[in-house]
């Protein structure tokens, strides 16, 4: 078996990890609202939903002001920040990958080597993973599916409205 069709497998695998939080990240994050009481309305932006419920945030880097109202209830104000996501650490799997190939380049064996062994190491496969891992990392710093919210859920508790003060000596 000749060394191409034997690390292809290898290239495969680091070019399915080239990019990820752009690839499995949505443009929209979800953000789960609960209020107490239930009912409220949340708002961020052009987003809107009843509580409890989920809001669709587009994903970026400043931080969403979400303002939740109810009548009768004093209006909250809540700041969600956003942080890059983990997903783009994923993109160092390519040199992984080409680092395996290039060990089982590097391997002497009939299955690796073929019909002779040779002695030197072949780095393509550890070159390739680099190029590509660096590809998937332009490609996700470029992108704002960098970015997930720092929290999933809101939980919010109303404070009914209080009367306002009367001057002294009169009614309220």
């Amino acid at each position: 078996m000749n060394r191409t069709k034997t690390l292809a497998p290898l290239l495969a695998a680091t070019l399915l990890a080239t990019g990820c939080a752009s690839i499995l990240h949505t443009p929209y994050d979800d953000l789960r609202i609960v209020t107490d009481p239930p009912g409220a309305t949340a708002r961020a932006g052009d987003a809107s939903v009843v509580t409890p419920g989920v809001l669709k945030l587009l994903r970026g880097k400043d931080p969403v002001v979400v303002r939740v109202e109810k009548e009768g209830f004093e209006p909250r104000e809540v700041t969600v920040t956003w942080s890059t996501s983990g997903l783009v650490g994923m993109n160092a799997l390519g040199v992984g990958v080409g680092l395996t190939g290039t060990i089982a380049a590097g391997m002497c064996s009939s299955v690796w080597a073929g019909s002779g062994c040779s002695s030197k190491s072949n780095l393509a496969p550890l070159l390739v993973g680099a190029a590509i891992t660096a590809a998937g990392l332009a490609l996700d710093l470029t992108s704002t599916k960098k970015y997930s919210l720092e929290r999933d859920d809101l939980v919010v508790r109303l404070e009914p409205v209080r009367p306002a003060e009367a001057p002294k000596g009169e009614l309220r």
